[in-house]
């Protein structure tokens, strides 16, 4: 993941088979060159750490979903 490319990003819930919702499944992030990432929120996934220091570092904000 490029990250000087991204324009925004935002959590997604999603529902579960069940009916239950399950929140901050994933992270929504949009680049820049119009394509939509779907970045699940596991830290064993080094994409999400990589979103995760960005926000650290204040160089990122991640929306709450809707």
């Amino acid at each position: 993941m490029d990250t000087s490319n991204i324009k925004s990003a935002k959590y997604s819930d999603t529902v579960q088979m069940d009916g239950t919702k399950k929140l901050k499944e994933y992270v929504r992030v949009v680049m820049k060159e119009g394509d939509d990432l779907f970045v699940p929120t596991d830290e064993a996934n080094m994409n999400y750490v990589t979103l995760m220091q960005m926000v650290a570092d204040g160089d990122l904000t991640i929306a709450d979903a809707d």
